[in-house]
C-alpha cells in the first residue's frame, strides 16, 4: 500500500521570498520527481512505495540565487509483507499430454508492493520463475510434463522484506489410460560445426508426447575440462511412427573419440526411459 512521509527542513530558517526546491526519487533511478517550492513549514510526499529513496533541496535566495544542492536519504518500509494464507496445491490432467499446476489459497488483506514471486521446480530440478503484479487465484501454471513439483510462492515488498507465504510439494499428476513411448536407437553427427544428439522414436506414446524432457550428460572420455550436460524440451519431428528428437549439444572434444552421452527421457505419460 502506498505511503506518506512528512518532512520538515528546519534549517537555515529562511527569511522573506526564499523557499527551498525539492525533489525526489528511489534510489538508482535516474530522474528526480518535484516536491514543490518548500518551507520551513512541514511538508508531505505521498505515493511512496517501499523502497530506499534520495531527496534533494536546493535553497533559494531572494534574488533566485540556488545555493549549493543538499541530498539526503530516507527509506519507506512497511512493517511486515502481506502474505497469502491456506494455501493448496495439485498437478493436474487437463487432456490427453497436457498438464497444469493448480494453487487455491486465501489472499492477504493487501498486496505486497512489489507483487508476488513463483518458483516452481520439476522432478528433474528443472526451475521455472514468474513474477505477478497480482496474484491470480486460482493460480494456473501450465507445465510441460507430467512431474511432481516442488512450489514456492514468496511476497515482495520491492526487495526489502520478500516472505516465503509457502512451499507446496505437489505429486505428479493421476493420469487417463496412457501407453508409454518407446526408442529404437540414439546417435551424434555434426553439421558446420555443430553437434546435435539425435533420439529415434520407434513408437510414439498414447496419447501421443507433443514434448519430450530430455535429460542428458556427456560421459568421461579421457580429455580435460568440464563434460557437456543439460535439460531440453523437445518436441519430436518427422513422420509416424519413426518419430526424432534432435537436440543441439556442446560435447568436450578434448578426448579420443568416441562421444558418448547417456540420456534420460520423459514423455507425457511421465515415465523415464535412459538411453
Amino acid at each position: 500500500m502506498p505511503q506518506t512521509i512528512t518532512i520538515t527542513i528546519p534549517t537555515p530558517v529562511l527569511t522573506a521570498n526564499q523557499h527551498f526546491d525539492v525533489k525526489y526519487r528511489m534510489s538508482g533511478a535516474v530522474g528526480w520527481l518535484p516536491a514543490g517550492s518548500q518551507t520551513n513549514a512541514p511538508f508531505t510526499i505521498t505515493g511512496l512505495a517501499d523502497s530506499d529513496y534520495d531527496i534533494s533541496y536546493i535553497m533559494v535566495l531572494a534574488d533566485g540565487t540556488r545555493c549549493p544542492e543538499r541530498i539526503d536519504h530516507f527509506t519507506i518500509h512497511t512493517a511486515g509483507c502481506p502474505c497469502l494464507t491456506n494455501a493448496t496445491g495439485v498437478v493436474e490432467q487437463i487432456s490427453a499430454n497436457n498438464y497444469q499446476i493448480r494453487v487455491n489459497y486465501t489472499p492477504p488483506l493487501s498486496q505486497p508492493a512489489c507483487g508476488w514471486v513463483v518458483t516452481y521446480t520439476d522432478s528433474n530440478y528443472i526451475t521455472t520463475q514468474a513474477s505477478y503484479s497480482t496474484l491470480p487465484n486460482p493460480l494456473i501454471i501450465p507445465i510441460p510434463i507430467n512431474s511432481s513439483y516442488l512450489v514456492t510462492i514468496e511476497a515482495d515488498c520491492c526487495g526489502r522484506d520478500q516472505v516465503v507465504c509457502t512451499n507446496l510439494d505437489l505429486a505428479m499428476a493421476t493420469t487417463s489410460s496412457c501407453t508409454p513411448a518407446s526408442y529404437s536407437d540414439k546417435n551424434i553427427y555434426q553439421v558446420s560445426g555443430q553437434y546435435y544428439l539425435q533420439i529415434n522414436i520407434s513408437a510414439q506414446s498414447v496419447p501421443a508426447t507433443p514434448s519430450f524432457q530430455i535429460n542428458y550428460n556427456q560421459q568421461p572420455n579421457g580429455g580435460t575440462g568440464l563434460l557437456d550436460s543439460g535439460v531440453q524440451n523437445v518436441s519430436p519431428t518427422g513422420t509416424g511412427p519413426n518419430y526424432i528428437l534432435t537436440v543441439p549439444i556442446s560435447p568436450n572434444i578434448s578426448g579420443p573419440l568416441p562421444i558418448v552421452y547417456t540420456v534420460n527421457i520423459k514423455d507425457g505419460c511421465g515415465v523415464t526411459k535412459k538411453l
